[in-house]
């Protein structure tokens, strides 16, 4: 894949392992080039038929965010599980990658030349965790992964680029931003990752896992995804997901969602360019009706109506 990148910055995955068509149920299994020292393979595919990959990494790093899905990746005795659960990094000589049939994985591995990572990112040596300093201090890596939380500056810089729909040249330009953007995200927690485990690495990862999924009603509260839709997108289970959002907000996922949506309202309100209708809409409502019986009980009084406008 490295030297079928250096001349060119795009290769599909059928170019390097034949045919794949029943393998990666999808348009577009492939590898980009970010610049001489990365690589992205973004996954966005089902698995028709079970398969097992061999990887050898000349002195990489590898960051995986998993976004939905799982399989598991072996390296010498130690196994793992990969899936949204935690951002993955590691850095292993060879390891070798399992996915059953029918999984639908949803995410992307970026591969980075380890010294470059470190240097050109400008990690911290000195604070990087004892236990994973094997993974960015030497050639041989080290077998276990370390996680990280899914962050929301990692994760919907991911997102960002699975549902890219710019075409060539600037696509391009878009998923080098993006790629650079999850490597600094990412290499400012692995600066920080030993004052972290003191709260507990569990706990953490699902901070950061409720913190993605408040990001998401951040950015999509006009038409947002259902609890349930939120905790398949997330990787975590309805009843986690509720008490994560009341551990760390004080809320449900709803009223949170509700808490997202009158703020914005009450920012076009201000501009008063828009009619009360549609800011409900804007905001996600149907119209009038809703939008003003959801003001009025959110703020414990109704919203006057402007000049000849009525429910």
């Amino acid at each position: 894949m490295q030297h079928a990148l250096s001349r060119k910055p795009l290769v599909m995955s059928s170019d390097l392992l034949g045919n794949v068509e029943e393998i990666f149920l999808t348009r577009n299994h492939s590898f980009y080039s970010i610049d001489d020292w990365t690589f992205l393979h973004p996954l966005d595919f089902t698995v028709g038929r079970a398969y097992k990959l061999s990887i050898t990494r000349p002195d990489f790093v590898c960051i995986q965010v998993m976004l939905h899905g799982t399989y598991t990746r072996q390296a010498r005795d130690h196994v793992n599980l990969v899936n949204s659960s935690a951002i993955q990094i590691t850095n292993t000589p060879f390891s070798v990658t399992e996915t059953a049939a029918g999984a639908m994985l949803r995410g992307l591995l970026i591969v980075i030349d380890r010294k470059y990572f470190v240097d050109h990112y400008d990690i911290d040596k000195r604070k990087i965790s004892k236990l994973h300093r094997p993974i960015f201090l030497s050639e041989g890596g080290m077998q276990e992964p370390m996680q990280l939380p899914n962050l929301a500056g990692v994760t919907l810089p991911a997102e960002d680029i699975l549902s890219c729909r710019y075409e060539e040249p600037v696509r391009s330009i878009y998923l080098r931003a993006k790629v650079v953007e999850i490597l600094c995200n990412s290499a400012a927690q692995i600066g920080s990752i030993s004052s972290q485990r003191v709260r507990g690495e569990a706990a953490l990862i699902r901070a950061g896992i409720v913190e993605v999924a408040a990001e998401i009603y951040r950015r999509e509260f006009p038409n947002p995804p259902t609890i349930e839709e939120m905790a398949v997108r997330v990787g975590i289970n309805r009843n986690d997901l509720i008490k994560g959002f009341k551990r760390e907000f004080g809320l449900t996922p709803y009223a949170y969602l509700q808490s997202v949506r009158m703020e914005q309202a009450q920012r076009l309100l201000m501009d008063n360019v828009l009619s009360l209708s549609e800011i409900g809409r804007r905001v996600g409502y149907e119209g009038y009706t809703s939008f003003t019986r959801a003001y009025r009980d959110y703020f414990g009084h109704p919203l006057t109506a402007r000049l000849g406008e009525t429910s």
